[in-house]
C-alpha cells in the first residue's frame, strides 16, 4: 500500500527544476498522446475556437495527467516513462490506493488562453514550490490565497494538488474525503471550508486530532 508514495514525492521535487523547460513538458505530453496514452490535451484556444498549442504548463496539471480517471496500467506507463525521461530513481507503484483524483474534463488548472490571467500559471508554479518546499507552517498565505481565486482551482482541487505534491503533509478537501469526514466523524460542511491558510491549516489539525491517522491513511 503506497507504494506510490516515493516516485510521488521524488516526481514534485524534480518537476521544479522544469520551469524554465515548460516547452519539454509539454513535448514529452504529446509524445504520450501520439504513443496512444490517455495524456492530457495539450491544445489551446486564443481567441474562443481558434486552436493554438499550449506554451504553459504548471506542476499541478502535469500531475494531474496521470491522476485522472485512466486505467492504473496507464498510469503506470506514464511514470515509466517520465522516470526515464527525468532520471527518477524510485520504483515504479504497484498501487495507486489513496489518490485522489482530478475530473478529466477539467484536468487543467487553468483556463484557456482566451480567458486566462497571464499571471496564473506563475502564481501555481510559486505555489507548488512552496509546497514541496516548505512545511505547512511555513507556506505563504499571499499564494495559497491567490491560487485559490485561480479560475478553474478552488478548495477541493488545489488541496488535491497539494496532497498530489506532498502527500504526507497535506489532506485534499474533494468531493470523496469531504464526505467521509462528514460522515464518520463530528465534521460539518462549514467546518470544511477554507478562504484562507490559516483556514485550511485549522481544518488540518482538526482533522489530525478526530481521525488519529495520517492524510494517505485517511484519502
Amino acid at each position: 500500500m503506497f507504494s506510490w508514495k516515493p516516485i510521488y514525492i521524488e516526481l514534485a521535487q524534480k518537476l521544479l527544476t522544469y520551469r524554465g523547460q515548460q516547452e519539454q513538458l509539454l513535448t514529452w505530453l504529446q509524445e504520450m498522446r501520439q504513443a496512444g496514452l490517455p495524456a492530457i490535451s495539450v491544445t489551446d484556444f486564443k481567441p474562443k475556437g481558434t486552436a493554438i498549442k499550449l506554451a504553459e504548463i504548471d506542476p499541478f496539471t502535469f500531475f494531474s495527467n496521470f491522476n485522472r480517471g485512466i486505467k492504473n496500467e496507464h498510469r503506470v506507463e506514464i511514470l515509466r516513462i517520465l522516470k526515464n525521461k527525468m532520471g527518477l530513481v524510485a520504483e515504479l507503484p504497484d498501487d495507486f490506493d489513496g489518490i485522489p483524483v482530478a475530473s478529466s474534463q477539467k484536468a487543467w488548472f487553468f483556463t484557456k488562453a482566451y480567458e486566462r490571467d497571464p499571471n496564473a500559471i506563475g502564481l501555481l508554479w510559486d505555489f507548488a514550490q512552496d509546497v514541496v518546499t516548505h512545511e505547512p507552517s511555513k507556506l505563504s498565505p499571499d499564494l495559497f490565497e491567490k491560487c485559490l481565486q485561480v479560475k478553474q482551482v478552488g478548495l477541493p482541487k488545489l488541496t488535491m494538488g497539494m496532497f498530489w505534491l506532498q502527500p504526507d503533509n497535506y489532506v485534499a478537501l474533494d468531493q470523496v474525503n469531504r464526505a467521509y469526514l462528514l460522515e464518520k466523524y463530528d465534521f460539518t460542511t462549514a467546518r470544511l471550508k477554507a478562504k484562507t491558510l490559516a483556514e485550511y491549516l485549522t481544518i488540518l489539525e482538526s482533522i489530525r486530532d478526530a481521525t488519529h491517522t495520517d492524510p494517505p491513511r485517511l484519502s
